[in-house]
């Protein structure tokens, strides 16, 4: 036995649902079908930021002020993984501080 389905008839539900949808209609776009993490390929990617760049178009993200170290990434994906990192060390452990 199936559920019997309520209609959007009225015009105020029209109106209600095309606000909610922000006017899109049809089915949604697919996947990207990338994988949420992939491994960087890079052998010279996260060493430790001692000098120069290792290598051409390495980006230099600064460790968090827990004195986490300083390191060398790949511009792009990797760079902005290791800025998130840099920021989740500074925010502050309940009743302890920076961690």
């Amino acid at each position: 036995m199936s559920r019997p389905s309520l209609g959007e008839g009225s015009p105020g539900q029209q109106a209600a649902h095309r606000a909610f949808t922000q006017g899109l209609v049809g089915p949604g776009r697919p996947d990207a079908h990338t994988t949420v993490i992939a491994p960087c390929a890079n052998p010279l990617c996260a060493t430790p930021a001692i000098g120069a760049a290792p290598a051409e178009g390495m980006v230099r993200v600064t460790g968090s002020r827990d004195g986490a170290r300083t390191h060398w990434y790949c511009d792009g994906r990797c760079a902005a993984i290791g800025h998130a990192r840099a920021e989740l060390r500074a925010i502050p452990v309940r009743g302890k501080g920076p961690r």
